[in-house]
């Protein structure tokens, strides 16, 4: 992996959050790595820093993570790696090992706080800042609830500091 600039990357990064090619990567107190595929994100400035923003549910297993330990990665890809996207956004953590699933290689940020996925094009080492659970009765716009939590299975919004940014070689 190559360290880059991280504004140089904001409209790719942008571009595949969009498109589903995004996935974290977090570990807890085990310091095993889990990912899961993302479907929101959004990037931006906060407190003077340069942030992603990430939607977790509260069930999944990279929530509990999360909540463990700060550090994580966002990747992204260009490309379904061995149809990791589709896999890890349908399976837990809890249950599989997804790296020894879809055949990827977990690889040592540049930090060394977190761990990247080698196969994929870009890897953005975060830190998480601030949390807070999205919560029904802040939602101004009711239909959503009905739309996206049928099952009442609400997100933990989080505002991420990008510590470090790197492509594939």
């Amino acid at each position: 992996m190559k360290e880059v600039n991280f504004l140089e990357l904001v409209p790719q990064v942008e571009e595949l959050i969009r498109k589903g090619k995004a996935v974290i990567v977090a570990k807890g107190n085990d310091k095993k790595a889990n990912i899961m595929t993302i479907g929101w994100g959004g990037l931006g400035t906060m407190w003077a820093k340069k942030v992603v923003f990430l939607f977790v549910r509260q069930s999944r297993y990279t929530h509990t993570l999360m909540e463990q330990d700060p550090y994580i990665t966002l990747s992204l890809t260009r490309d379904n790696v061995n149809n990791s996207l589709g896999y890890c956004g349908t399976k837990s953590g809890r249950d599989v090992d997804k790296f020894q699933e879809c055949n990827l290689t977990e690889g040592q940020g540049l930090l060394g706080k977190s761990s990247v996925i080698e196969e994929y094009d870009i890897n953005l080492e975060l830190k998480i800042l601030y949390q807070n659970d999205m919560l029904p009765a802040y939602y101004l716009e009711k239909g959503l609830l009905d739309e996206f939590y049928e099952n009442k299975d609400m997100h933990t919004f989080y505002c991420c500091e990008v510590l470090k940014a790197s492509v594939k070689e």
